[in-house]
């Protein structure tokens, strides 16, 4: 499907970012470190290399679920660090108080979404590349499901290719998937497209499927630019909602991309809708491309009540900046508003207790938790804690079954490649009471 509503949109992702500590950053440091009672810290296996295919990656990915007592969680091992070689997506199943057990490990260029619904079936988006040794990222979208987890049987129930690449050199499905599933048990995965095959024009991709149906493709085409790194969510009422960021590349001499623009993109009924979060391609560091990545994306979170919560960054400054938007389960956005506890962070993501937002948010080397109501912010002790991270929560992109979950989990990825070969993963599991009676 066509369209031409979109205000020029721009999609990007920042491989890795390293903070230098500036004024806020070194203020929140001084805090006196809090501890989570009852929190439990479980080291697990990591990649190997820092790229081109490590867990770290796709910030925007659901890489941690939770189903009543059980997390499931992917890591990509047995990586090389060599281009045009598949790794292993391997996914384990934990018990509360148990140790991980291997229930899937599946060959792949880069790390996949896990995803477990309403039923407690579990269910793995990847991208699986056509011809590896040719390009490692130019492949198909494959979803495997696997039924009985929760019984501790993890034998397939279902592999079916969503979108088939035909050869090794034509683009159908972009590595920078973004995944999710809502309160029904429907799937939803997003991508962006430099050049769709139908029209060779920029497009955005959403993928849905429900619990008993094929899956179904939606797409918009014709785009004023390249949109990757989807954060995406799927209401029970069936609307898609979706943000990603401009990553438009440009070849040079020598090559960079640019990612100036976040916009927030909707799906319902069959029509596309699009509103631009931010738009610095105006602004005077763009101006020549004197800087480049000028902004980006952290999260995008469905409340209990159906509201959305938008977080992107302005990185124009040394310290980044943090905004928010809320829209409503009608669709009504709200102004920008300045996260200011978080400027100098890396990234913030959300979570509920008891229907109250809470932030998780980490910088260079500490990680912090912040109500957002009142704006106080606890710095948090993580044993093991590794530089660079990046956070991964089961809590998802929300919706309420899963919110009403009386635990949350943390997954801490090193990002930094000095921490490599092998820094190890971090898991952290924390009782909500037990962060809710820290403020």
């Amino acid at each position: 499907m066509k369209s031409n509503i979109f205000l020029p949109i721009v999609l990007i992702f920042s491989a890795l970012t390293l903070l230098s500590c500036g004024l806020d950053s070194r203020l929140l440091n001084e805090e006196q470190l809090v501890s989570i009672p009852s929190m439990t810290v479980t080291q697990l296996p990591s990649s190997t290399t820092h790229g081109p295919n490590s867990t770290w990656w796709g910030y925007n990915m659901s890489k941690i679920v939770r189903y009543g007592t059980n997390v499931y969680y992917g890591i990509i091992e047995d990586d090389t660090g060599i281009q045009n070689t598949n790794a292993n997506f391997k996914i384990y199943k934990k018990s509360d108080g148990g140790a991980p057990a291997l229930v899937a490990s599946i060959p792949t260029s880069r790390p996949g979404n896990v995803l477990i619904d309403h039923l407690g079936r579990l269910h793995a988006l990847m991208f699986e590349a056509h011809t590896v040794s040719i390009n490692d990222s130019i492949g198909s979208l494959v979803h495997y499901q696997y039924n009985n987890v929760e019984t501790d049987d993890f034998t397939e129930s279902a592999r079916t290719v969503v979108n088939e690449a035909a050869n090794p050199y034509q683009e159908v499905v972009n590595i920078r998937l973004g995944a999710t599933t809502n309160n029904q048990g429907h799937l939803a995965v997003a991508h962006g497209l430099a050049y769709d095959p139908g029209d060779g024009t920029k497009a955005e991709y959403l993928y849905t499927k429900s619990p008993s149906g094929p899956w179904v493709t939606n797409k918009v085409t014709g785009l004023a630019h390249e949109f990757y790194y989807t954060f995406t969510v799927y209401t029970d009422a069936g609307k898609g909602s979706l943000l990603p960021v401009q990553d438009d590349y440009v070849a040079g001499p020598p090559p960079f991309n640019r990612y100036y623009i976040v916009p927030f993109m909707t799906f319902e009924s069959a029509s596309w809708n699009s509103v631009t979060f931010v738009d610095y391609s105006n602004d005077p560091l763009a101006v020549g491309d004197q800087a480049t990545h000028l902004t980006e994306q952290s999260e995008l979170f469905e409340r209990t009540n159906g509201d959305l919560v938008a977080i992107y960054k302005d990185k124009r400054a040394s310290s980044h900046e943090f905004r928010v938007r809320t829209i409503s389960a009608s669709g009504t956005v709200s102004s920008e508003s300045n996260l200011d506890w978080a400027r100098a962070m890396n990234w913030v993501r959300a979570f509920e207790i008891d229907a109250e937002l809470y932030y998780l948010a980490a910088n260079w080397d500490s990680a912090y938790i912040t109500k957002a109501s009142s704006g106080t912010v606890k710095r948090i002790n993580l044993p093991g804690l590794k530089k660079g991270v990046y956070p991964y929560t089961s809590a998802g992109r929300g919706g309420s079954s899963r919110n009403d979950l009386t635990t949350i989990d943390f997954l801490m990825i090193s990002g930094s490649s000095g921490d490599y070969p092998s820094p190890g993963t971090q898991l952290y599991q924390m009782p909500k009471q037990s962060i809710k009676n820290l403020f």
